[in-house]
């Protein structure tokens, strides 16, 4: 089995594992824990992004300086 479908095995273990809390205390803690994971994702891969692209507009820059002195 590759580490794909591990992978995949291992999430559907623990979804059904969450949906089999609904309607408990728990369940509740575990909404509450996927929304500050995903917010705390989504922050840094926007952050990741927006650095990246700051990036290339700097090497761009200094490229187009570069061309200009020569």
């Amino acid at each position: 089995m590759t580490s794909f479908y591990k992978a995949k095995r291992i999430i559907e273990n623990v979804r059904g594992k969450i949906e089999m809390s609904k309607g408990t205390r728990i369940w509740d803690d575990y909404i509450n824990a996927l929304k500050l994971i995903a917010q705390v994702v989504f922050t840094r891969s926007s952050s990741f992004i927006l650095e990246l692209i700051q990036n290339v507009e700097l090497d761009r820059n200094e490229t187009e300086t570069k061309q200009i002195l020569r």
